[in-house]
């Protein structure tokens, strides 16, 4: 758990445990046991043999990037941040490799177009009453990389009601992992 530590002066005034999310405080402790921080000498030591989450993941596995702006934006001040000097700090262009194989899906809350400039496919059909005509093909760059993505363009039917239509509507709220086996 982590710990918020109040001074008064020179004097702890109050030891609380807080939600590192909501930055809330959860309770006061009266103690709390703090050790010497050894994980560098441990992440040295086995360096060769560090692995990321991503070297878990299996073939089917779907890389969700929600909020690309935000995203972008961390991304950015993370670069800055380390200036490339970090060898703990898994960089942009070897996650992508890593993920190169998987298949991904780009949420934005903010239209693409406010972080990148984007390109129609010269072949994307437009008719909403076609089977394709919900999809639009895109092209367009983040994190400093091209990407082509389909982008939804459905006006009568919402992502989940195409991705799970054996779903009732008022069930749409609970979905699970095991709806998509």
């Amino acid at each position: 758990d982590p710990y918020r530590l109040e001074f008064w002066g020179d004097e702890i005034a109050s030891m609380r445990v807080y939600d590192p999310i909501g930055q809330k405080s959860i309770r006061q402790v009266n103690e709390i046991d703090v050790t010497p921080a050894q994980e560098m000498e441990l992440i040295e030591k086995h360096r060769e043999e560090l692995c990321t989450i991503v070297d878990y993941l299996g073939p089917d596995t779907i890389v969700i990037f929600d909020d690309l702006l935000s995203l972008e934006d961390r991304y950015a001040s993370l670069v800055n941040m380390l200036a490339g000097t970090s060898k703990f700090f898994c960089g942009i262009e070897e996650f992508f490799s890593k993920i190169a194989g998987l298949q991904k899906i780009f949420w934005s809350q903010e239209p693409i177009e406010s972080l990148s400039e984007v390109h129609l496919s010269k072949n994307t059909k437009t008719g909403f009453y076609s089977e394709i005509g919900p999809m639009q093909e895109i092209h367009f760059e983040v994190f400093g990389r091209p990407f082509v993505s389909k982008r939804w363009m459905a006006p009568f039917s919402t992502v989940n009601e195409v991705l799970c239509p054996q779903l009732n509507l008022e069930e749409t709220d609970n979905i699970s992992s095991e709806d998509f086996l």
